[in-house]
């Protein structure tokens, strides 16, 4: 008997599935800019990072009572990847104006 994912009825799993679609997605497009092979050495530790600044912003905007979309989660994901990999002196300067205020006021309330 073929077994049914009753976690697809749910809608907060169903959310978070496509969250992290997007933050793979946003993963292997900041790699793909900065010519850094997946298996990298550097990757594994900015992951790490990435992931641990990604959780803490995401708790603070939930504390100050922001509701993130989903794409919005994307975009604090790959500034927080992209951060992680400046603090390895790796990559170009973060334009000012991105990934937006929002996205930055969250990352250097929690990094500052």
């Amino acid at each position: 008997m073929p077994s049914r994912d009753s976690w697809n009825l749910d809608p907060a799993v169903g959310r978070l599935r496509k969250i992290f679609t997007l933050l793979e997605a946003r993963q292997a497009e900041v790699l793909a800019r900065l010519a850094i092979p997946s298996l990298d050495p550097r990757v594994r530790p900015a992951r790490e990072l990435a992931r641990r600044l990604w959780e803490r912003a995401w708790a603070r905007a939930n504390y100050r009572g922001i509701g993130l979309q989903e794409t919005q989660m994307a975009d604090l994901y790959e500034y927080a990847f992209i951060l992680a990999f400046k603090q390895q002196g790796v990559g170009p300067p973060i334009p000012k104006d991105w990934p937006g205020a929002d996205i930055r006021d969250l990352m250097e309330d929690i990094s500052g």
